[in-house]
């Protein structure tokens, strides 16, 4: 897994490529926790190419919403690509989650 971060307007960019499973999401928790602490802006998480997630990564971003959205900041995920989209619906992460189709929606809403 290989998390790119970028910085847009107001908004912490994540992109996330790769598999999001136990093996990786305690790396992810632990990058993105440090960038929340330090950037204290809005985060969205671009899956675009994200091609697994796991409970275990499924977790971690419940993790994440809650820690950005305690702070009164925005958080989305953009990009899905099908089969993670899937595993978000089945979870019924879709009913808690914002998701947006791509990254120019989600700057939209920020």
């Amino acid at each position: 897994m290989n998390i790119t971060l970028s910085k847009v307007d107001k908004a912490l960019i994540a992109s996330v490529e790769g598999r999001l499973d136990a093996e990786t999401s305690s790396d992810m928790e632990t990058q993105l926790n440090e960038a929340i602490e330090k950037e204290r802006s809005s985060l969205i998480l671009d899956l675009d190419h994200l091609e697994y997630i796991s409970s275990a990564g499924l977790r971690v971003i419940l993790s994440l919403a809650k820690k950005v959205k305690t702070s009164g900041k925005a958080f989305m995920l953009c990009s899905l690509q099908d089969s993670v989209e899937q595993v978000f619906e089945i979870s019924g992460f879709v009913g808690i989650m914002k998701i947006v189709a791509d990254k120019e929606a989600a700057l939209g809403q920020i």
